[in-house]
């Protein structure tokens, strides 16, 4: 006779992955939860970012605060930091620009007591990495294992002071080369800590530097070589860049910036904020703050603009 077939179930399915998810670390939600979030103290930010004044930044994401120098981008971090704490959440605060103390922390109504922050220091992208990669993996472990992880947001301020270890040693050995080993590994970064953050329900807050603008109607060189004006430019396109073609991958517009104009010897005017980065140096490094770079408050008309920082 026969053996009587079976059907393997959707609900067989489901369990059969369960078990798999559970070894390998992988998340299969099930629960229907409402977005929280945790409060910036800024309302109309707050209604930006949530959609409610009362709202703020999505306590199990990655939110990135970007813009010039000097407008706050730290501040927002310090308030958020004090309200997560306020939720019952510790901080870990990685400080790359080794600009903050412990002290003037508490002025923000931050508890920096051992048990509730912790304030890490570095600017090597690679270090960071190591760090964040081993420490996210124990505690994966440690929630394969049914343990509960104490909720914990983390700051990264800022993404712009990252250096690699090829650029400082470059430095150090007085070596101006091209290094593509930064941008390498701060994506990396991002891409081994982000799905290992969302399995955690650790949320993640990053600054990063936006100070190198054109006006809308510059011509943009395409990856086909054709030109379009900037605010023609649409995300998945792909422009020429001094490392090739790359993808646009965000569109921001910027208003009531100080514009300048340069006038070239041919005749040719190019506008941009005043802090635009012009290649005057064919030893190029990836470094914008390296000398081969001048912003363009400090063009003269003594150089040579080999090419326009991207």
């Amino acid at each position: 006779m026969a053996k009587k077939k079976t059907t393997f179930s959707f609900a067989d399915m489901q369990k059969t992955m369960g078990v798999i998810s559970k070894k390998a670390g992988i998340l299969i939600d099930t629960d229907i939860t409402e977005r929280t979030y945790i409060n910036t103290d800024i309302y109309m930010l707050n209604a930006l970012l949530s959609k409610s004044i009362y709202g703020g930044v999505s306590d199990n994401r990655m939110t990135v605060f970007a813009g010039p120098e000097a407008v706050g981008k730290s501040y927002l971090c310090y308030n958020i930091a004090r309200n997560a704490q306020k939720t019952g959440k510790n901080v870990i605060y990685i400080d790359t620009e080794f600009s903050i103390e412990l002290s003037e922390l508490t002025d923000f109504g931050i508890d920096v007591s051992p048990e509730k922050f912790m304030l890490i220091r570095s600017n090597k992208v690679e270090d960071i990495k190591f760090m964040m990669s081993q420490f996210l993996d124990t505690l994966k472990q440690e929630k394969i294992a049914g343990n509960e992880i104490a909720e914990t947001i983390v700051f990264l301020d800022s993404i712009g002071q990252l250096a690699s270890n090829k650029e400082v040693n470059d430095a150090i050995d007085g070596k101006n080369k091209v290094d593509m080993s930064r941008a390498k590994a701060i994506k990396s970064l991002f891409r081994i800590i982000n799905a290992d953050l969302g399995y955690l329900n650790i949320p993640l807050i990053c600054t990063n530097h936006t100070y190198k603008c054109f006006t809308k109607d510059t011509e943009v060189l395409m990856s086909n070589n054709s030109y379009k004006n900037i605010n023609n430019i649409n995300i998945g396109e792909y422009v020429k860049t001094l490392d090739g073609d790359k993808i646009v991958e965000n569109v921001v517009d910027f208003e009531n910036s100080t514009v300048m104009e340069i006038i070239l010897d041919d005749g040719e005017i190019m506008k941009c904020t005043k802090n635009h980065k012009f290649l005057v140096n064919e030893n190029w490094s990836e470094d914008e703050n390296d000398s081969c770079w001048i912003s363009a408050e400090d063009l003269t008309d003594s150089h040579f603009i080999l090419a326009v920082s991207e």
